[in-house]
């Protein structure tokens, strides 16, 4: 009898610590930085990124969210978020006077874990140099490359341009359809990213960029809404679905708006120097 009851009290202590565990398990948060929000070459004396923090927890949950440059705080913040919600920001942080390379660090402190998510700040002549395209009147049969006939556009397959993740990220006036106006080129120019949300609105709702840059609209709406985005001057209008987005480069100076047109109360304001 005595043995029964031992042996009924150990498996009920197994089966609360095994309960204990899995509901641990189940409680977590998630730190992530947009790869698309930021280039590893700063072209001028700021960089901007877009960072994201989603609960996995049980109940509503306080963070702690601290910036680090080289090892050095530049920014600490403290916010609260429901489970299964996603806190998202835009930061800015001042270069000047920092020596390149440096890394940018992220620490997110939940009352049970600590998170983090990095990356690193390059010398702009670091930059690897653009794929080469080989003129038409250069290639030959013996290349490998099939000719096309007289007057038609010569393609180099897709297999012969190497890509690396810094050529990715980093955005060149070779890169755009556009030639860049003469006051910014010799400067690379950026695409800030703003984020959407028909909650929450447009993530920054303001923007001020130099002419050449571009703006990056993403698709991060929390109800996975789908919608047109519209430029109040007629420059675009285009439909962006779930987690998708869509870039414009401004040449031009002045203050240029745009709102979303199935939530036109969805405004923001980009201006251009």
């Amino acid at each position: 009898m005595e043995r029964a009851i031992a042996i009924s009290i150990l498996a009920g202590v197994i089966i609360t610590s095994v309960l204990i565990i899995e509901k641990k398990d189940e409680s977590f948060s998630s730190l992530y930085i947009y790869p698309e929000s930021y280039t590893n070459f700063p072209a001028n004396d700021t960089v901007s990124f877009m960072y994201g923090v989603r609960s996995h927890e049980r109940e509503r949950t306080g963070y702690g969210l601290e910036i680090y440059v080289d090892n050095r705080l530049v920014d600490k913040k403290n916010f609260e978020i429901e489970p299964g919600e996603k806190h998202e920001e835009n930061e800015t942080l001042q270069t000047r006077g920092i020596k390149l390379p440096v890394e940018v660090v992220l620490v997110l402190v939940s009352p049970s874990q600590r998170y983090s998510a990095r990356y690193w700040l390059k010398n702009p002549h670091e930059i690897p140099p653009a794929p080469v395209k080989t003129p038409a009147s250069e290639i030959t049969p013996e290349a490998g490359i099939s000719m096309t006939p007289e007057g038609a556009t010569s393609v180099i397959p897709e297999s012969t341009v190497s890509a690396t993740p810094e050529a990715i990220v980093s955005i060149t006036p070779e890169s755009t359809s556009s030639p860049a106006p003469a006051a910014t080129r010799g400067s690379a120019p950026t695409a800030v990213p703003v984020l959407i949300d028909t909650r929450r609105g447009f993530n920054p709702k303001e923007i001020s960029i130099n002419a050449g840059d571009s703006v990056r609209w993403v698709n991060h709406d929390a109800l996975s809404r789908e919608f047109t985005l519209v430029s109040s001057e007629g420059l675009f209008s285009r439909f962006i679905t779930e987690d998708k987005r869509f870039e414009y480069m401004f040449n031009a100076t002045g203050t240029y708006s745009f709102y979303l047109k199935e939530y036109p109360d969805v405004k923001g304001v980009v201006n251009v120097k």
